[in-house]
């Protein structure tokens, strides 16, 4: 791997390609030290890191990360399939 690829940021794909088993299309729940809670995009996380600061502009409902990764992130790998995953009893 040379210097210019590390350097470069991933790609949605090559994130669900390395993680598979991370729900990437999934919203993740964050909250703050005070308990306030909102959701945010597991991609745009991962690419640029997350800080305490952030928490009050990440204060998406669910509906609306969803609708962000569909915007924003376009299914990259596995074209639409969504994995379904059991319930725990």
């Amino acid at each position: 791997m040379t210097l210019q690829e590390e350097e470069r940021p991933l790609t949605d794909a090559k994130l669900e390609t390395l993680f598979p088993f991370v729900p990437w299309r999934d919203p993740i729940r964050i909250s703050d030290v005070d308990g306030n809670f909102g959701f945010g995009c597991r991609f745009c996380i991962a690419r640029y890191g997350i800080t305490d600061g952030d928490v009050p502009s990440l204060s998406m409902s669910a509906r609306e990360v969803r609708r962000h990764i569909r915007e924003h992130h376009p299914w990259s790998v596995g074209g639409n399939k969504r994995i379904r995953r059991r319930r725990k009893r």
